[in-house]
Formats: structure tokens, C-alpha cells, sequence
């Protein structure tokens, strides 16, 4: 019986390339509803505290650019027009209370003490760039200021946020 041997002279590598096309999508914002617990009038100005369930930010462009989420909102109008001023309508939201579910650096809150709502957007959370790239859990409180002369009857007042590219 005979064996063969064989040598392999001067080996070589043989590169193959490996690739993947990322794509990116559009930010996103969601926030739930602001629920204020009642009030029986008493005389006496009252405030109300609102809860609301975790918003959700997302930042996946791809761009790295950083982003920042505004909040406004409107007088609290009730029965026959009646107003609660949107001025009594305040909001904070402390760093503990945003949390990273996936991706990079979180944002950070511009509203660590209670601050008044208006019909002006005011910057609530900021990633800047390089940042917020991922998605990311945030729980804003509210307060709410009732004068002692509103009428009874249901408030509403409509809460806007919106996301925007770039710190």
C-alpha cells in the first residue's frame, strides 16, 4: 500500500466581504394621558396632583444628531367656557424618572422643578447629539392649581409633545 503526501506551498487567504445596509427611521414620541385626582371644592385654593403612565421617546434616525421632546398645553376649559388657567398647570420630570430600555446615552430632563405649562412649547427632555440614540421611558408629574372660585363641572385642557431633531 502506498500513501500519498501532499504539501500545500505558500498558502494564501482568500477574503470575502460581509455586508448590511441600516437604515434609519423616524423619531418617535408617546405620551399617555395626564389624569388629575378630583376636588371638592372647599373655599380655599386646591392642588391637584396628575398621573400618568411611562411616555416613551425613541430616537433611531441613525444620524446621531441628538433630539429634544416640547411640551404645551391649553387652558383647562369646563362647563359654559369656564377656564382653569393653564398657569396653575405645572410639570417636572427628574433624571430618576428617565430610564434607557435600549440604546445609548439618555437624555436628560430640562424640567427638574415644577415649571407652569403654556400655550409655548417648553424643552421637557434633550439628548444631545451623539446621545438618545435608542429608546427611552420617561414619567413626567403634574400638579394642578384649582382657585377657590371655579365652578364645578369636568376640565379639560389638551396636552401637546412633540419630538424634534437636534439638541
Amino acid at each position: 500500500t502506498s500513501f500519498s503526501s501532499f504539501m500545500i506551498a505558500g498558502a494564501a487567504n482568500v477574503g470575502a466581504n460581509a455586508q448590511i445596509d441600516v437604515y434609519g427611521a423616524s423619531l418617535e414620541v408617546d405620551a399617555d394621558s395626564i389624569v388629575f385626582g378630583d376636588v371638592t371644592l372647599n373655599g380655599i385654593a386646591q392642588i391637584s396632583n396628575g398621573v400618568t403612565l411611562p411616555w416613551h421617546a425613541k430616537g433611531p434616525t441613525g444620524t446621531g444628531a441628538g433630539w429634544h421632546l416640547s411640551i404645551a398645553a391649553t387652558d383647562f376649559v369646563g362647563p359654559d367656557g369656564r377656564i382653569i388657567s393653564v398657569a396653575g398647570f405645572k410639570t417636572n420630570l427628574l433624571d430618576a424618572d428617565i430610564h434607557t430600555i435600549y440604546g445609548s446615552q439618555q437624555p436628560a430632563s430640562m424640567l427638574t422643578g415644577y415649571t407652569a405649562l403654556g400655550a409655548l412649547p417648553q424643552i421637557l427632555l434633550r439628548a444631545d447629539p451623539g446621545a438618545g440614540m435608542g429608546h427611552y421611558t420617561l414619567l413626567p408629574t403634574f400638579t394642578l392649581s384649582v382657585p377657590a372660585e371655579t365652578f364645578a363641572g369636568q376640565y379639560v385642557s389638551v396636552v401637546t409633545v412633540t419630538i424634534i431633531s437636534g439638541p
